[in-house]
């Protein structure tokens, strides 16, 4: 009779851990939003250099990307390519990377309009996205990033006036080139 109690208990704890680690498999909600931003933004681009295609991989934690920074809690926190050609456009998505305090895509041959959805970015705090193709105007939605020091969009196709919003609702905002 011990034997099968012990038997038994053997087969739990082995449920258990298959449960476990299944469950580390799958990334929580939050995390698996910031998943799908990062490989809408990468879908978009063409990667001369192969970096994306070779370090963007479903075997390692998009923490662990290269220009990809992430907080304890397996956020996205920064993603920054300089000097890195890349080829496309700025996805929407990139705006449902809600704790992102950090955009750094200087000199990277993106182009296009800015998207809207960066103006939900509640924690950025720099957005460099200078010496590109970027054109069309620069959104009203970018005042609504409260914590927003630092916006570098120089050396852009971008035409229009400067959104009165963005000096209205952004009071750190102590670097601005344009």
């Amino acid at each position: 009779m011990a034997f099968f109690v012990r038997v038994r208990m053997v087969l739990i704890l082995l449920a258990v851990a298959a449960a476990r680690s299944a469950t580390a498999l799958t990334p929580p909600p939050s995390s698996a939003t910031d998943l799908a931003a990062l490989l809408a933004f990468k879908a978009m681009l063409k990667d001369p250099l192969g970096i994306l295609a070779s370090n963007w991989t479903a075997t390692a934690s998009f923490c662990s990307w290269a220009g990809v920074s992430c907080d304890s809690r397996q956020r996205v926190t920064g993603l920054e390519f300089s000097d890195v050609p890349l080829q496309g456009s700025i996805t929407p998505q990139l705006g449902n990377l809600s704790f992102l305090s950090t955009l750094v895509l200087s000199n990277t041959s993106v182009m296009g309009p800015l998207p809207d959805e960066l103006g939900s970015l509640p924690w950025l705090q720099t957005l460099d996205l200078s010496h590109n193709r970027l054109s069309g105007t620069i959104p009203p939605s970018l005042g609504n990033i409260t914590r927003l020091e630092v916006l570098d969009l120089a050396y852009n196709d971008l035409s229009g006036p400067i959104p009165q919003s963005l000096f209205n609702s952004t009071p750190d905002l102590s670097e601005i080139y344009l």
